[in-house]
C-alpha cells in the first residue's frame, strides 16, 4: 500500500469498531534503528513493514499531486514480487545491523516507490497523470512540456506537436489530468522554479528566464498564484527549514 499524501487511515478487519491510535502502541524511547510494535494475541500472526519517503516537491508537483490517495500494488509474481520481497528483507537486515549510512539502503525507498508506481501505471485506469502518459495525444503533449518547459508554448503549437486539433488536445487533457494544457504547464514551471530556488543561488530573473517567463514580474505573479507566497518568500522559508 502506498499513501502518497500520508492520509490518516485505519488498518484492520472491516468489522473493527474501536481502532487504537498507533501512538498509544509505540514502545518507549530511545528506539532502535527499526522501532517495533507488538499488539494483540490469539489470532493468526500478521506482520507489516512501514516506511516513508519525504518529498519537498508537494504540493507544487503536478505529477505527484495527480496520484490517488491510496495505491494498492499487487505484484503478479515474477521478478517484481521477488525484488520487492528481497528489498524489504535487505532493508530490515541492514537497519538491524546499524548500517543506516549504506547508500543502497538510502535509495531503496525511492526504488521501491518507482517500481511500484510503474506496476500501478500498467494496471490503473482512466484518469490521472499516468493515464495521460499512455494516451497517444496527451502523452506527446506531456513529453513536449517536460522536455522544453521554457519554450513559448501556446495551445496551437502544442496541439501541432501532439498531432491533434486544439479542441481535441484540450478536451483529452482536461479529461485525464483535470486541467487545461496551459494550466498544467504553469504548474510544472512553478515546480521547476521551486526546485531552483531551493537548490541554487540563481537570481529570480535567471530562474524566471530558465522556466519560460519573459520577466521577473510575470514569474513572481505565477509563482505566488500556485504557491501562495512570492518566490523570495518561498526561498527564505526553504532556507530556514533546512537549518
Amino acid at each position: 500500500m502506498i499513501l502518497p499524501f500520508a492520509d490518516p487511515h485505519v488498518c484492520g478487519h472491516p468489522t473493527l469498531a474501536n481502532p487504537i491510535d498507533i501512538r498509544r502502541l509505540w514502545p518507549p524511547r530511545p528506539w532502535p534503528p527499526i522501532a517495533m510494535i507488538r499488539h494483540g494475541a490469539g489470532g493468526p500472526r500478521t506482520s507489516m513493514v512501514c516506511g516513508y519517503l519525504l518529498s519537498d516537491d508537494l504540493p507544487l508537483n503536478p505529477v505527484l499531486a495527480s496520484l490517488p490517495p491510496l495505491i494498492r500494488v499487487r505484484p503478479r509474481g515474477g521478478p517484481l514480487a521477488n525484488w520487492v520481497e528481497a528489498s524489504v528483507n535487505y532493508a530490515l537486515h541492514a537497519a538491524a545491523r546499524g548500517t543506516e549510512g549504506d547508500s543502497l539502503l538510502q535509495r531503496l525507498p525511492e526504488l521501491l516507490f518507482t517500481e511500484c508506481l510503474c506496476e500501478f501505471a500498467g494496471t490503473q485506469s482512466e484518469q490521472g497523470w499516468l493515464a495521460g502518459l499512455q494516451d497517444p495525444v496527451v502523452g506527446k503533449a506531456l513529453a513536449c512540456l517536460h522536455r522544453q518547459p521554457e519554450a513559448p508554448w501556446t495551445l496551437d503549437t502544442l496541439a501541432k506537436k501532439a498531432g491533434a486539433s486544439r479542441s481535441v488536445l484540450d478536451q483529452r487533457f482536461r479529461k485525464l489530468l483535470g486541467k487545461a494544457p496551459m494550466a498544467y504547464l504553469a504548474a510544472w514551471r512553478v515546480q521547476l522554479a521551486a526546485r531552483e530556488l531551493r537548490t541554487t543561488n540563481a537570481t529570480l530573473a535567471e530562474i524566471a528566464e530558465g522556466v519560460g517567463y519573459g520577466n521577473e514580474a510575470s514569474f513572481s505573479k505565477a509563482f505566488k498564484r500556485h504557491a501562495g507566497v512570492s518566490p523570495g518568500e518561498w526561498r527564505a522559508q526553504q532556507v530556514a527549514t533546512a537549518r
